[in-house]
């Protein structure tokens, strides 16, 4: 399985073994020897690469993760092959928000799920529809907070691509 990681802006590509047993990865076209052994609930990591000892810890919000390697702040963020192509169809994984707070839909598909109603309150990330394109269900979240204005989309409708779903009136 292939990852895309982003450090603190530094893009690496990880490959990780078909069997999931990490001892051996490819980072960035480099092998590379590592053990690892979890430490608090998991919320912490202990691991030696190439013989150098690490203690990462993590503080998790949506796809972004703080994490404290051996006293260093790091931002990163995790994607798969999956999760690459998703966001190459979508514009580089997000939907661009505008003044209004208009979300428009990323592809063309099915509306699967309205997670809202007007008059909701809503946060930005926070899931708004459900889209079906390819096989595939797609989540699309809020680009800002407020409040939903407008739905003009509904469970079952078909829309195209760049078709307006819902505006959101900023807090």
């Amino acid at each position: 399985m292939k990852l895309f990681i982003n450090v603190s802006g530094k893009n690496h590509e990880v490959e990780i073994p078909a069997s999931g047993i990490i001892e051996k990865l490819n980072i960035n076209g480099k092998n590379i020897s590592i053990d690892s052994q979890w430490l608090r609930n998991n919320s912490a990591i202990s691991l030696i690469i190439d013989g150098k000892t690490y203690v990462a810890e993590f503080d998790s919000s949506n796809e972004q993760n703080n994490i404290q390697i051996n006293g260093h702040d790091f931002t990163v963020s995790v994607k798969d092959e999956r999760s690459k192509a998703i966001g190459k169809i979508l514009g580089n994984g997000s939907i661009k928000k505008s003044i209004e707070g208009s979300i428009k839909a990323p592809m063309p598909g099915l509306i699967v799920k309205l997670n809202v109603s007007e008059g909701d309150l809503v946060r930005k990330g926070d899931g708004v529809i459900i889209i079906e394109a390819m096989k595939m269900e797609n989540e699309i979240h809020a680009q800002i907070s407020g409040t939903i204005e407008k739905i003009m989309v509904e469970t079952g409708q078909a829309v195209d691509k760049g078709a307006l779903l819902m505006k959101i009136k900023p807090d």
